[in-house]
């Protein structure tokens, strides 16, 4: 794009026009159009505060990325990081070795916790548990946000999962409801005397899965649907005995899919299905796990505009999924369950601008589909995979990425009550999934006291889209806050970062023109963007 040097004469025009143009536009983008229709006497319930929510493992090293020298405090610390993201649960063990956790070797005093009891892939550093139960609780404290404890069915039992709720919740009374120790008592011992009140458990993680590209899953207790499902009912109730109060979660599988861990034993048996048959009465919530869109191969080598089209094919398919899990568990438990999915993340992940786009469509298609929770795996970790804060070791410094960036935004703005809302745009297919016709744009409306919210997410990255915005029977005020997640290219990062408060992919605001019955915005290529109103 040819750039012009501004002359005196119309210097004050071009600011003015500036202030009226998207805040990022894309170079030599070409321009389509669309109309959002929102009905404010529509309402479709209220967005779950669970859908922003994250994972935190149990060891201060790679699970958390802190410096060999580090202590509890500077885990502490990391709370501040949850706050900004205004975070509303936070996970933990974690997910595979959470099947090899044993919880009372994760209280009581540091250097009288047990070593190399930890099995797998994931020793601490120190080879013991350096964030326990009481240190993650009292992060979670710290941060405000509510917790969700995965309670270890492979190598656990049903007496050492009564007797976790009973450290938990059971008040220090003397009560003992658990009729052998005391672990109220030892809760208050360890400095908390008053109960955690522990809300959400979810038995076992990814159960289903028998071996993986570069490891087994037996030595975490990985086991068919069958045995799964009868011990779960054993686990429930032993656990409601200590409190009743509590919900009860557990690993489930895409719609008609059978685990990798029947097909081993040749069971065949799909496992939702034969969850929900054997153990439906003692579910509150069910745990899908999503990564995608994943790879064709090594040798597949997708160019930018088809792996865009297959990410964002990839959960439209998965909304779909969703829809069809809810009509399964009517059909046998003759009732909903939540859904929380315990863990998401981009895979492959770019860690560029389109991993943000896809943590606003993934968090966008869960509201969409009335999804209770979903976690994001994860905000601190060695080796960057995953993690949405960047750690960079030489300078003990976190970078937020644009995933971080996307959670963020949505996490702020995105919370009320659901509008309808009508979108007319182009769509497009992807090869990957030929019977799907995706939305170009997203639109996602709350109503938050008096006041509109609108979220839309352009995932054309070539076009920007002029839109004609209405809300039958209502005016727009005459300022309208823009707040936007962009950059000048799909592939921009923030890798080469060194200071967190001046990134190359952030978010930026600004106030455009309202005060008729509609509103002309021109949302621009490859971006996130909110409108207040």
């Amino acid at each position: 794009m040819k750039l012009f040097k501004l002359n005196r004469l119309w210097t004050l025009s071009a600011l003015l026009l500036l202030l009226s143009v998207p805040l990022f536009s894309s170079a030599g983008a070409s321009s389509g159009s669309a109309k959002i229709s929102i009905g404010t006497d529509q309402p479709l319930g209220e967005v779950s505060p669970y859908i922003y929510s994250s994972v935190v493992r149990w060891d201060l090293g790679r699970g958390l990325a802190l410096p060999e020298n580090a202590t509890r405090e500077d885990f502490y610390r990391l709370a501040v990081w949850v706050k900004n993201l205004n975070l509303s649960m936070l996970r933990y063990p974690g997910g595979t070795v959470a099947d090899a956790f044993h919880w009372k070797e994760s209280i009581g005093p540091l250097e009288e916790r047990a070593r190399g009891t930890i099995t797998g892939f994931d020793k601490d550093r120190h080879n013991r548990i350096t964030v326990g139960l009481d240190e993650f609780l009292h992060f979670c404290e710290l941060a405000e946000v509510e917790p969700l404890i995965v309670v270890n069915f492979g190598n656990g039992s049903p007496k050492e999962a009564a007797e976790l709720v009973e450290y938990l919740n059971a008040p220090d009374d003397g009560s003992n409801p658990g009729g052998g120790t005391d672990w109220a008592k030892q809760r208050a011992g360890n400095g908390h005397p008053q109960p955690y009140g522990v809300k959400y458990f979810e038995i076992g993680n990814e159960i289903y899965l028998f071996k993986g590209r570069k490891q087994s899953f037996e030595p975490f207790g990985h086991t068919d649907i069958k045995d799964y499902a009868t011990r779960l009912v054993q686990f429930a109730r032993r656990m409601r005995q200590i409190d009743a109060s509590i919900k009860i979660g557990c690993p489930v599988n895409s719609p008609g899919v059978v685990g990798s861990s029947d097909r081993a034993v040749r069971t065949r048996r799909p496992w939702n299905k034969t969850l929900f048959e054997i153990a439906g009465k003692e579910i509150d919530f069910v745990c899908p796990h999503i990564y995608g869109p994943g790879e064709r191969g090594k040798e597949y080598q997708p160019t930018v505009e088809v792996f865009v089209k297959k990410s964002f094919a990839y959960l439209e398919a998965r909304r779909r999924e969703l829809k069809e899990m809810r009509k399964e568990m009517r059909q046998i438990s003759g009732r909903e369950f939540e859904i929380f999915i315990t863990e998401y993340n981009m895979t492959p992940s770019t860690q560029d601008l389109l991993s943000g786009l896809y943590v606003a469509q993934f968090l966008s298609t869960c509201i969409q589909g009335g999804v209770h929770g979903a976690m994001f795996h994860n905000l601190f970790a060695f080796g960057n995979r995953f993690a949405a804060l960047k750690f960079v070791q030489g300078h003990n410094l976190r970078v937020p990425r644009p995933a971080y960036f996307a959670l963020k935004l949505l996490s702020k703005h995105l919370r009320g009550v659901r509008l309808a809302t009508e979108v007319n745009c182009p769509t497009f297919t992807s090869e990957y999934y030929p019977d799907l016709e995706v939305p170009y744009l997203t639109a996602i409306a709350v109503r938050r006291g008096e006041n509109v919210v609108l979220e839309m997410i352009n995932k054309d990255i070539h076009r920007d889209y002029r839109t004609e915005i209405e809300i039958p029977g209502r005016r727009f005020p005459s300022e309208i806050k823009v707040f936007e997640l962009n950059a000048r290219e799909l592939k921009t990062n923030n890798e080469r970062d060194l200071n967190p408060q001046r990134t190359t992919v952030k978010l930026t605001e600004k106030s455009v023109s309202g005060g008729g019955e509609t509103l002309t915005y021109t949302f621009p290529a490859h971006s996130v963007t909110i409108l207040e109103f």
